[in-house]
């Protein structure tokens, strides 16, 4: 259709009327329409040509169409709406633990702060807000990825069972999981004469005045593979030995604004029974001679704040600890990592050393913590230079 250059020019297109505005350099197309309750509205429409403005029209309209087909008491519902009501009713029902509800909360609310589009109503959601989004996560860590795509996906679900969506975007071959550009972190055990260095200074290391003590804590994951939550949620309760065993039932994880907070380990395999081997039964007995005053009876607790301690409290620690000594650091993991490779190397039994560890499968103890040291390598090259 020939539209007019002139200012103001009119002619009737479709539902609506198209001109070229001169002043504004623009075709501009009016049109009446019945909004999802039913009142009559105008709408202007800005674009190049009629057929830009056409093609806007077209893309409101069936906007329009999909807001009259959701309820209208969920027309206004949030992607982050969706998700925390659900993460709060499984916790509710006791579906979930509490380590588990605080974790999806966090990645909740990362998703909340960083995009706008989780807080505008699903409906207004447009599926480049979303691309754009996941085309920022690749700088992230694989596993920060993973969570919040799990979320995402969830989220994407719970409108389409809601009938708010017909369809999840992330369930199509579209739109991939983005892939972490971030390397990854290179897990190892010390090694036996890096363990022989950091246990002697550990052992005599003297606390300044007005410093907390972290050796305790160290050293019990050392001989123990507790995580360091699992050590920090330690009660003199936990602790029997008369049978020579070491409950593990709890850890101090991140709750709300990062707060710690005592809860229940991460999975069920988490709780378990530890021996109480000959090398941290004199770390223990001193834990619990020098435990601080506290009606939960903690063996480690931050007095001087009134709250559990952190994993970030030792980590610093340690960290300081190892490169002042030129010992090469990879993580507080490290100390978990040296158990299990040193019972591997001993020959404990992989099924023993899954319960030890508390991991859900055999696999996981031997993919994540198998790390052969240098002196079991050069014994076993000698086995073969040998035949």
């Amino acid at each position: 259709m020939k539209i007019s250059n002139k200012n103001n020019s009119r002619r009737k297109n479709g539902q609506g009327t198209t001109y070229f505005d001169k002043n504004k350099f623009k075709y501009v197309k009016q049109i009446t329409y019945e909004d999802v309750d039913g009142l009559k509205k105008r709408k202007t429409f800005y674009g190049d040509s009629p057929d830009e403005c056409d093609e806007k029209e077209q893309i409101f309209t069936k906007r329009l169409e999909k807001l009259r087909a959701v309820p209208k008491d969920k027309r206004e519902v949030t992607l982050i709406d969706l998700l925390t009501e659900y993460n709060d009713n499984r916790f509710k029902s006791n579906l979930i633990r509490e380590s588990t509800y605080f974790r999806h909360k966090k990645t909740i609310e990362t998703i909340s702060e960083e995009t706008v589009f989780a807080n505008k109503p699903l409906i207004e959601v447009q599926k480049y807000e979303l691309k754009n989004y996941l085309g920022k996560l690749p700088r992230k860590s694989k596993s920060m990825i993973n969570k919040i795509w799990d979320q995402l996906k969830l989220g994407y679900d719970l409108a389409v069972d809601a009938e708010i969506i017909t369809n999840n975007p992330l369930r199509s071959k579209a739109i991939n999981k983005p892939k972490s550009t971030k390397p990854v972190k290179d897990v190892r055990a010390f090694e036996p004469e890096e363990q022989e260095v950091l246990v002697e200074i550990l052992e005599n290391y003297s606390t300044p005045e007005n410093r907390e003590n972290y050796v305790n804590q160290l050293l019990i994951q050392l001989y123990t593979g507790m995580r360091v939550g699992e050590v920090n949620a330690l009660t003199e309760s936990d602790i029997d030995l008369e049978n020579n065993v070491i409950h593990v039932n709890k850890t101090v994880s991140r709750g709300v604004d990062d707060a710690p907070i005592v809860c229940n380990t991460k999975t069920s395999s988490g709780i378990r029974e530890i021996p109480i081997f000959d090398d941290v039964r004199p770390i223990l007995e001193d834990a619990i001679k020098n435990k601080p005053v506290t009606k939960e009876g903690f063996l480690f607790y931050n007095t001087k704040m009134n709250i559990p301690f952190l994993a970030t409290n030792s980590y610093a620690f340690l960290k300081r600890i190892c490169e002042k000594n030129g010992i090469e650091y990879h993580g507080q993991h490290m100390l978990r990592h040296t158990f299990a490779t040193n019972a591997v190397n001993n020959g404990v039994e992989p099924q023993v050393l899954k319960e030890w560890m508390g991991h859900s499968s055999i696999n996981i103890t031997m993919d994540t913590y198998y790390n052969v040291q240098k002196d079991v390598m050069e014994n076993e090259i000698r086995k073969m230079n040998n035949n």
